[in-house]
């Protein structure tokens, strides 16, 4: 019954893919190992009536967003942070506070001189 849950991984499961408008590369088994395991996260996602946020790093750079699982799909209980790497040291603030609608508050924190 918790309002959501939190998901941390290292890697980059590759949110993105496909990148291409005639070619599903998640169609392709040797084009990652993630298929399977982003397959389960939004089936579980789908049947769970609150907020899911993937926290991940890997390739260094800050995203917030609603993950696509093609162009066409957004889950809308999933919200991806990849968190920030180096040469970017920073860091990232998440404030959880049930009353707000996507229960996760997401404020990236800047280190001057990083």
């Amino acid at each position: 019954k918790a309002p959501g849950i939190v998901l941390v991984f290292q890697a980059d499961p590759w949110f993105d893919l496909p990148e291409t408008e005639d070619k599903n590369e998640r169609d392709d088994p040797a084009s990652d190992g993630y298929t399977n395991f982003l397959k389960a996260v939004v089936d579980e996602a789908k049947a769970y009536p609150g907020q899911v946020l993937l926290v991940h790093g890997d390739t260094h750079f800050f995203k917030l967003d609603h993950p696509l699982l093609d162009q066409a799909h957004m889950i809308e209980n999933i919200t991806r942070l990849e968190t920030f790497g180096s040469p970017n040291a920073h860091w990232v603030k998440v404030t959880v506070d049930p009353s707000y609608r996507e229960v996760f508050i997401v404020q990236p924190m800047i280190v001057p001189g990083n």
